[in-house]
């Protein structure tokens, strides 16, 4: 019997990192899973996820960026190890330092060795780029939440800037627009109104960026 409650306690001892890595899932919040059929997440509700992932997890860190041309916060989530995001400032300052260019190669070399790759995902920047949006609170959880060995080796190596959405206010206009005519012959139209500063900006730049003029 001893050796029997001896395993328990052993194999529930090896358990640990694994339950305080059980974190909330995007359904909890939502009422459906992300990418479910005629199903779509709003700012406000992956907003509302992402307070609970910071709140969970030591692997996870969001913070306010600001706010859009229209006074929406715009939050960043960040998703490394527990020991990394205690230095973040650490890993910000040799990424400034090897990307000004100014530091001899053998301390680049050094440095590069110590610092941590950074790597910024967004979840969309246009209207009607619905599938990346949805796609981050899983994105988020996955990486946040995966204990296998190779997920755990990004988190230990990776800085992941992971940027709910670009365009807030679009986002929300789009859901809104969808769950309002959902089921009837419009459900799949864009909204009749333009959604301006971004919609109009960042097209006129990527197209100046190209030579073209894209006239939307």
């Amino acid at each position: 019997m001893r050796t029997l409650w001896n395993t328990l306690a052993l194999a529930a001892g090896a358990a640990l990192p694994l339950l305080a890595q059980q974190l909330p899932r995007p359904a909890e919040t939502f009422g459906f899973e992300p990418g479910a059929d005629y199903q779509l997440a709003d700012y406000e509700q992956m907003i509302a996820y992402y307070r609970k992932l910071d709140a969970a997890s030591d692997r996870v860190q969001m913070i306010d960026i600001g706010k859009s041309a229209r006074g929406q916060t715009m939050y960043l989530v960040i998703v490394s190890s527990e020991a990394t995001l205690r230095n973040l400032e650490r890993w910000r300052t040799i990424a400034e330092q090897l990307a000004a260019g100014r530091v001899p190669e053998a301390e680049a070399r050094r440095l590069s060795q110590e610092g941590r790759a950074v790597v910024w995902i967004d979840g969309g920047l246009d209207d009607q780029e619905y599938a990346t949006g949805q796609l981050m609170p899983e994105l988020i959880h996955h990486v946040a939440a995966d204990d296998s060995d190779e997920v755990r080796k990004i988190r230990d190596n990776v800085v992941a800037l992971l940027m709910p959405h670009m365009n807030p206010e679009a986002s929300a206009s789009d859901v809104a627009w969808y769950r309002t005519h959902r089921g009837t012959p419009h459900e799949v139209t864009e909204p009749p109104l333009p959604h301006g500063t971004y919609k109009l900006i960042f097209n006129a730049l990527f197209g100046a960026a190209q030579g073209t003029v894209t006239g939307r």
